[in-house]
This record gives structure tokens, sequence and C-alpha cells, in this order.
């Protein structure tokens, strides 16, 4: 077959799905696979047609799936039922919409691929789809990851579409839908829209005082984000780029009018909200690509919304507070502020809405008013650049009319040129194509569209730009496609119509058209002609470069996307002699990968030692003897080792055939969110192993000095609280362990900054976000996607603002006393020693830096909860381990020397490491080789047996079979939490097991010459801190009491990384006979 589809097959398929055509014998495989198992269905024959829809749905929910999904395991049943859902949703709108044409496939399935060209190259899409849709059709369906969108098939049909009521069309749910703006928007929270009637009825007639207000802000404004100094000439040019520049301006002067002086010139609250409009913008797009009921997981886990939300509201709520104030303490008498915010808040008294909704609502005017108006008016200056003989025509408007009437709304209403200048700007570039959430109207309830078109509860009407904006029977005897600044001014004169940059049709849509149209247009419309003409009048300017045509980006994209396919096929064929777990067909291994990332510990223990089916051809079981087999992912495979025993040959491996290294870049991508390009040599590792590891005799009393004032910030108490307290424990845990692991690497006092603590916190929690967020996606977009949406510049810039001044404190000190300077007793100086000694950057030492408290933070953190949270389940132990402590210390102070006397915490603390599985350890291929797999502890190559290695391939331990190995942890059950197990062992064998040993049985710190090297001082901070802890506090689980076990709040897990959820709170109480020991 040449390609699958509901079109006739007649039809010419456009050029990028040449791809399809490329792949006939295995789409040909997957189709006689399939023959069989429906051939036993009765009334099948219509099944085996593949260009029928049904023929994949079979595919999708006959018995060709798996048989573990007739397990009891109801939570992977569940996911199922709604995966299935969702593709009968899918299947279900399609065949609602049948009667609709579509632009591409139609096909379930390959509806996809349409999507994915459109969202490529939305113009390119519907140029070529076009001519295929029938010349009388009224609506016609484009396809989307998560829904089919219906517009128009001519620009003359979407005014009906606008003139339809709200019962039957709603423009709110619409823009809710397109923007997920319950999540991003918080519209469940103020969707009554109460800001509305303020812009109208308020804002809207007060421009002629707002103007000279905007003028006053826009002239620093301008300064700012485009500086000369006073040595660049007068007559030098200087190249900016203009993006941030232009949201950095409109900000400005919008918040100028929304929140007036002195917080308009804040330049964190400005650039808070910058950051926020850019977000939702990429959170809609990020939530729309998953399934509706993964939205708020998805959310909780990388949006930075509500920490954008935290940032804006510490600005803005003390704004408020002070004006209430203000006008409690002057009465009547009080002159209010004349900007948005006080008209805001007297619509919220009257409304009897809170502050919160205030600033909710605030950041969406806000949101609104620098998205839109950023584009619009960016798209206007670069088309001016591109035809600079308009410049000077314009400038002269603008000199004129400024002179007659000032920096006023008279003056900005004269600029007819500019006017017409604008909004031909806004007819030939589009700011959206398709969708925009002033126009799309999606259904509340089955009803007729005009012309009699059937249009199905909850299917998504939108106007098509590209079509409405270059229609020719619009734009009759003029070329639509050519840029006619003077296009307005003439159509002006010809029909006595105003044509102002405000006035909306069905043939211009980028503020929306009708009675939803966007309320905040005229203020938009006036900052920015006010913004073009202080632009043309106060520097002349050129455009520095074109960019590549669309086109090109078009092909580069497709041929990688196809290179990305061929990889992944590639890589299946070349690890087929290995067997795997789930399926291992290309197409479906990805169900196996999301069942694995959903539940790992589920899917190994199911997939382990079972019969499977095999791409629906025959069963195969792995045989008894197998030494490794390999686990999908999304974007590879992983090799695993069948047995434990064999995760040591792994290890034993030469770097020049396994690389740790390379294993752990490319799982935390850490060229892009560790910056290992630069600091790839691991220079930071001598100075932990040789100076940090041999002086913890005299770090840890330091450790304990920081740590009691860690502690009692993070878990506060009152001087008469004696009670039980609440607290979530996950960040209270990050900033202990921040804190104390920075009293070591950068010292007093900048280890007590809570800011400079919490930016640590921050960047180690995104490192592990944006490696799952890059490794989701294929490997040539990820520098483009680290770009688009990775919070990690950022976070460099500002440790680097507090690291950098010390740093140069340090080295003036060192100059100033010469041989006399005592360094100070830390990891930064002993660093800064070794970046001398081999000619490295002071960027270097921070990035190390940064590094090094990645490391520490995200694992030691991580492992402590776990063991709290263990020894909270566990209540019978807490006093054991308690007078342990007590007595250690009693005899030793807190000194290394006591925390190596605690032997039973110590034994505690590895069985938590065992029970509580905390990430993998992992080795890439560096070139193909074959391994040598003899499973015993010591080398034995020529005996064993060996497994073909290709180049590129990752293996990995197996934490669940490791730490739980029976044949390990013979004479006592694996799967039981035993506190005493390792001093167990330690007295039976006369081998030392503490926390910091390395084995392929418990690997929390990996293995071998790779193993962590700050796992040494690690462990000595967390039995610290436990020692403090059971000291200081009486602790318990909530509804634990009176309980000898009690159940341990369930970790998350995502993909082969486990961690506590962050939601988990405990009960503590403080101890009255703590002082004993000094606390």
């Amino acid at each position: 077959m040449a390609r699958l589809s509901l079109e006739p097959a007649s039809q010419e398929p456009p050029p990028l799905h040449s791809f399809v055509n490329t792949t006939p014998i295995y789409l040909s495989f997957l189709e006689t696979s399939v023959r069989q198992r429906i051939e036993a269905i009765p009334n099948s024959d219509s099944l085996l047609n593949p260009r029928s829809p049904s023929f994949w749905l079979t595919m999708a929910t006959s018995p060709i799936l798996p048989e573990a999904l007739t397990s009891s395991n109801i939570p992977l049943l569940l996911l199922v039922l709604f995966s299935v859902n969702l593709l009968v949703w899918t299947f279900g709108e399609t065949k609602k919409l049948s009667h609709i044409p579509s632009l591409g496939y139609s096909n379930p399935i390959l509806s996809y691929w349409s999507a994915l060209r459109f969202q490529i190259d939305p113009p390119g899409f519907l140029k070529r789809e076009w001519a295929t849709i029938p010349p009388n059709a009224k609506f016609v369906k484009v396809p989307n990851f998560s829904r089919w969108n219906v517009i128009p098939a001519r620009p003359q049909y979407y005014a009906d579409v606008v003139r339809v009521s709200d019962k039957h069309l709603s423009s709110i749910q619409a823009a809710n839908e397109f923007w997920v703006a319950k999540l991003t928007l918080f519209t469940d929270e103020i969707g009554d829209n109460i800001q509305v009637p303020v812009i109208q009825n308020i804002l809207n007639r007060s421009l002629g005082d707002l103007i000279p207000i905007v003028h006053e802000e826009a002239i620093p404004a301008f300064e700012d984000a485009f500086p000369f100094n006073e040595e660049d000439g007068q007559d030098e040019w200087k190249e900016f780029s203009i993006s941030r520049p232009i949201m950095g301006i409109v900000g400005r002067v919008s918040n100028r009018i929304l929140v007036g002086l002195p917080l308009c010139r804040n330049e964190e609250f400005v650039n808070a909200n910058i950051d926020f409009a850019v977000e939702v913008v990429v959170m809609s797009h990020v939530l729309l690509a998953v399934p509706a009921f993964l939205r708020k997981l998805v959310h909780r886990l990388v949006s930075p919304i509500p920490k954008r939300f935290r940032q804006i509201t510490a600005f803005t709520q003390p704004l408020i507070d002070e004006r209430r104030e203000m006008e409690k303490k002057f009465g009547e008498g009080y002159e209010k502020p004349f900007d948005f915010l006080s008209w805001l808040m007297d619509a919220a008294v009257k409304h009897n809405k809170s502050d919160r909704d205030t600033i909710l609502r605030m950041m969406s005017v806000n949101f609104a008013s620098i998205h839109t108006t950023s584009l619009t008016l960016s798209n206007a200056w670069l088309t001016l650049l591109a035809h600079p003989q308009y410049i000077e025509t314009i400038r002269e408007e603008c000199e004129r009319c400024i002179q007659e009437e000032g920096w006023s709304k008279a003056a900005l209403d004269k600029m007819v040129f500019l006017e017409s200048f604008m909004k031909e700007s806004q007819r030939v570039d589009v700011v959206a194509a398709i969708c925009d959430f002033t126009l799309q109207l999606s259904s509340q309830g089955d009803g007729d569209a005009p012309e009699g078109v059937f249009i199905p509860k909850g299917t998504m009407l939108a106007g098509n730009y590209l079509d409405a904006h270059f229609d020719k029977n619009a734009w009759a005897g003029e070329d639509p496609h050519a840029f006619d600044p003077y296009r307005f001014m003439n159509l002006q004169k010809e029909t006595g119509r105003q044509w102002a940059i405000t006035t909306t049709s069905p043939n211009i849509l980028t503020f929306g058209h009708g009675r939803h149209a966007c309320p905040g247009r005229y203020l938009a419309a006036q900052e920015m002609k006010l913004m073009m003409a202080y632009l043309v009048i106060s520097a002349p300017v050129l455009l520095s470069e074109t960019l590549t045509s669309s086109s090109t980006v078009l092909i580069v994209l497709s041929l990688g996307y196809v290179y990305f396919l061929a990889w992944t096929f590639g890589e299946t064929k070349k690890l087929a002699h290995i067997p795997s777990l789930g399926y291992e067909n290309l197409i479906l291994s990805y169900w196996s990968a999301l069942r694995f990332q959903i539940d790992p510990p589920g899917f190994l223990k199911r997939e382990w030692a079972k019969v499977r089916m095999r791409v629906l051809v025959l069963a195969i079981e792995i045989p008894p003897n197998t030494k490794l087999v390999k686990l999908p992912g999304f974007s590879r495979w992983t090799v695993l080792p069948a047995q434990s025993k064999y995760y040591a040959d792994i290890v034993r491996a030469p770097d020049k055939y396994l690389s740790s290294q390379q294993a752990v870049n490319e799982f935390l991508q850490a060229e892009l969110t560790l910056h290992t390009d630069e600091i790839g040599d691991n220079l930071q590792i001598p100075v932990i192993v040789n100076t940090l590891n041999r002086s913890l005799g005299d770090l840890v009393p330091l450790v304990h000095d920081e740590a009691i004032l860690a502690f009692d910030e993070a878990f506060p108490f009152n001087n008469n609280e004696d009670g039980w307290k609440s607290f979530t424990i996950s960040r209270p845990i990050m900033s202990i362990v921040g804190r104390v692991s920075n009293r070591i690497l950068v010292g007093l006092p900048l280890c007590r900054n809570e800011k400079y603590i919490n930016t640590n916190i921050d960047f180690a929690v995104e490192v592990v976000v944006m490696s799952h967020v890059l490794l989701a996606v294929p490997a040539f977009i990820r520098n483009l996607v680290n770009r688009l949406v990775s919070p990690i510049p950022k976070r460099v810039k500002q440790i680097t603002a507090f690291t950098q001044p010390l740093i140069d404190e340090r080295r003036k000190e060192e100059e100033e006393f010469g041989a006399g300077y005592e360094k100070p007793f830390d990891f930064l100086s002993w660093l800064m020693d070794t970046a001398r000694k081999y000619n490295k950057p002071d960027r270097d030492v921070i990035l190390r830096m940064m590094s090094t408290n990645f490391g520490s933070i995200h694992t030691t953190s991580l492992t402590f909860t776990n063991a709290m949270l263990t020894l909270l389940a566990h209540p019978q132990y807490i006093e054991p381990i308690r007078e342990e402590c007590d007595r250690c210390i009693q005899e030793e102070g807190w000194t290394k020397a006591a925390m190596d006397k605690m032997v039973f915490l110590d034994s505690f603390m590895k069985e938590s490491q065992r029970v509580d599985v905390v990430a993998a350890s992992n080795r890439l291929a560096t070139s193909d080789f074959t391994l040598k797999l003899s499973g015993s502890s010591e080398s034995d190559t020529d005996s064993s047996e060996g497994v073909f290695i290709p180049k590129g391939t990752m293996l990995a331990a197996n934490f669940l079979d490791a730490h739980f190995d029976r044949d390990v942890w013979s004479g006592e059950d694996p799967d039981t939490f035993d506190p005493y197990r390792f001093m167990k062992i330690q007295k039976e064998t006369g081998r030392q097991w503490v926390i910091t040993t390395t084995s392929p049985n418990i690997l929390t710190f990996g293995h071998g010459r790779h193993a962590c090297p700050g796992r040494y001082l690690a462990a000595q901070e967390m039995k610290l801190m436990m020692a403090y802890l059971v000291i200081k506090y009486d602790m318990k689980l909530p509804g634990s009491e009176g309980l000898k076990t009690t159940q341990r709040p369930r970790n998350l897990w995502i993909g082969n990384n486990c961690m506590p959820d962050p939601r988990v709170k405990v009960l503590l109480r403080r101890r009255s006979e703590a002082s004993s020991v000094g606390l």
C-alpha cells in the first residue's frame, strides 16, 4: 500500500508526506501481523481495509493488547481505560465531524501527522491543503494534537459565526480551552471578568488623560532598553536584539497605566510580568500536548506560573495595603491614584473580591497587554525596517502632528499614514494562525451554524487568519499579498468607512471581531502609535540581517524528524539480540515505555520473568540464562543486567568502552543543564576527594553549628509553643541541606543568605525537570526547547550575582595581605586555588560550585527525607536511635567521632537506602564492543560469555532487582524493612557496611571507580541532621497515634527516578530535655 488515508488513492500526496511513502514494508508488516488476529472476529471484512478508521481502532482495542492489561493491577487498568477512552474520544469527534471536509488526513492516527505539519508551517500547510476542499464547502476542519478546529472555508462565513448567540458558541470557554486558562490564568477564580467593564467604562474613556503619562514613561523605557554610552558617537550604529527590549518597554508603559509610579519602573516587577506572559503561552502549548487528565499533574511538575504569582504578589500586595491604609487614614480627603489598580480595587470592593482576586486580574490584564501589544509592535517595526522608504514619510507626519498637538491623543489621532501603515502590518504580519483567544468560539450545545451546517457540542470554531487577511474578494483591485501602507487610507477615502488600528473586521482578526473583540485594543493602539512615533523621531534604525525562509526551516525540521524515526528503528534493530521487557515493536514499545514511566516497580515485577506477546506474532519467553535485557524509553532503549550480579561486570568495563560521565551527561542533558561543555573535565572531583573528604573531622562541627539555626528556621516554634505542629518537609529539608552544605562550600555569611540558598535549590530542581523535558523531545530540537523554556540561564546569572563578589573580595584580600592572608576554610577557596593552577576563569569556578551544589542538595535531600519518613513509619525505632545518638554525643560531642559511633543509626539509614530507591546508575557505550559477563565479584574475562554492545547503548543498573535480590540477602526477607540488617551482616561477615559503602546491590551512591565522591560528607551531614532531629523533636505522621507501625507515605516515580511526595506533612513537637546534649 502506498499510504494510509481516507482520501481517494488517486490524490497525489503533498511532498512532505514522503516519509510515509518510504516505509511501505514496515506498514505492510503491521497490517499482516494484525490480519491474523482480526480474521477471527465476526463480520470483520471491513476491518481488513487499511483505509478504514476502524482498522486502527481494532489495533488499539482488540485482544492484541498485552495480557498484563487483564491483571488485577487497578491503577494500570485505569490508565489503559483512560488511554482507550482518549482514542475513542478522538475517533468519536472525527466521526461526529465527518460531514465537514478536513485539511490533511482525517484518519484518527494519520491526522497527527497533518497536525505536526500544521504546527511546523501553518501558512504552507493551509496553502497546500486549501486546494483539496470542495468548492461549495462552508467549513473545513484542521487537525490539532488534542482536537479538531473547525474554520470557515471563506472569510465571509466568519461573520455568521460571530453573530451566533453565546448560548450556542462561547468565546470565554474557547479562550479557557486554548490557554488552558484554569491552570495558566486562574480563570476558575476570576472567570467572571469584572475587569472588562473597568477597561471599557473607565480606562478607555480616560485615554486623553493617559497618553501624556504613556509618553513620559516611554522616554526612560526606550533609553533603558536601547542604551547608548557617552562614548558612542552620534553617527555610529549600534546593534540590538529587539524582542525582549520591546516587551520591556511595553511592560513599563502599560504598567504606568496599570499600577503607576514607582512600581512600573521596578525592573524585577516588570520582568516577572513579562516572564508570566511568556510562560502562559509556553505552558498552554505544553498542556495542550498531553491528555486532559494528565494536565494538572504536568502543570504541578513543570509550571513556573505559581511561583510567578508569588513573585508578583510580593510586589503588588504591599501597594494594595498601602493604598487601603491611606484611604482609611484620610477618608473622603484621600485622592486615589489615577491608575487601573485603583479602579479595579473599587470594583473588587463592590463585588466583595479578595486581594488575591485583584492581583490575579492584574496579571491577566498584564498578560494580554504585553503579549499582543509586543508582538504587534515588533511586527510593525520589522516591516518598517524591511521597507525603509517609508521611514521618512512617517517621521515627517509624526513630527508635524506633535508640533501641533504635543504628545497627546489628538496628535496620535492625526497620524493617518502611521495608522494605515500599522493597520496594513496587522493584516500582513499575522500574529496567530487559526487560533487566538479573542476569536475562538466553542459550542456549548448542539445547534445549527449558519447555512445549516450541524455543529456538535464541544466543537472548536475559529477564524482563519491566513485566508481572511489575504482574501482577493475583500481586497478587490489590490494584490492582497503585496504590502501597501496606503491601503487603508485609500479604502477610507473610497468607502467613507473608518479603518483605524482598532477597527475589527472578518478580514482583519488581530484584535478579534464582534462583541468579543479585545476591549483593551484602544489603549494598545495608542501605546503602539506613540512608541512607533517616538522610535522614528528619536533614532534611525536598520535591519541587521534577514531570517531564513520558513521553507528552509520546515525542510530541516522534517528531515530531522525522519532521521529521529530512522534512528529509533535502527537502534531497535541493533539491539534485536537482547530480549526486551514489554513490546519490542517500534510503535508498540512506546506503550511499554509509558507503562514503565508511570509505574516502574510494577512494570518491572510483571515483565521480569514471564511469557509475553511479541508484536502480535508469537509468544517468546526470556530464557532463564539471559544476562541482559532492554527496557523501552521514549527516546532510546536502556540495557539492564538480568541479574544484579552482572552489574559488577558492567562497572569493571574500561572507560574507553563504557563511560559513566557520558551517561550522566545524557541522562541529565548536562551540556544544557549543568554546562558540562564548559566544565566537563571535572576538576572539582580531586578537590572533593583529596581536600574536602580529608577535612571531615574539622568540618563536622561547622555542620552542627549551621544545623542548629537551619532547623530552627525551617521548623519554627514560638517560645510558648509546646504542642504538636504540622509541617510539610520537602522544601524545608532541602533548605537545611542547602544551608549546611553551603557552610562547607562557601562559608559564612553567604550560606545564610536565603535568596542564595533558594536559588541553588531551584537550580537543583530545575536541572531534574529540564532533563526530563529535554529527553522527551528529539535531540535535534533540544537546544531550541532549552532556549525557549529553560530557567537555568537565569539561575546562573542569579548565583553569579552572589558568588562573583565573594570571589573578588577574597582575591583582593589575598593580594592585599600576601603570605599573611589566611584563606577561608571552605570548598570555594580550594576550588579557586585549583582554578588558578589550571588557568580557569571565574565563570568556570561558579559553574563548578553550582554543579557541586546540585549533587549535594539533590541526592542528600532525597535520601534524608526518605530516611525520615521511613523512621516515622516505624516509630518503635525512634527511641533506640535517640538513645544511641544521645550517648555518643555525650561521649564525643558533635564531632565526626560521635557520628562514626552511631552504628544503629548508620544501619537504619543504610537499610533506608536499600528499600527507598532514589535514582539510577548508568553507563554509555562509546564504541562497539563485546561485554564479558561472568557474574563473579572478580574479573574472569577468559571464561565469561560475551554480549555485543553497539556504540551509543545506554546501560543501567536495575535498582529494584539489585536492592531486593533474594540470593544476596539470603536468610532475610529482602522485601521487609529491617534496620538491624547491616549490623548483623557486619558481625557475620566482618565486612564494613556503612552508608558510604557501595555494592552492586545498593546503588544509591553508585558503585565502582565512578561512585559519588561526595558521599562521605553527605553521610556525615545526614547522620548529624538525623541525630539533631530525634534529640530536638518528638515526631510522628498524622493519624499514627498509638500505632507501632504505620503506612509510610508513598514515593512518586518518574521513570527510573523516585522521590518522596513533596506534599507529605509531619507533626513535630519540641522536646524539653533536648538541651542536655548542647542543642
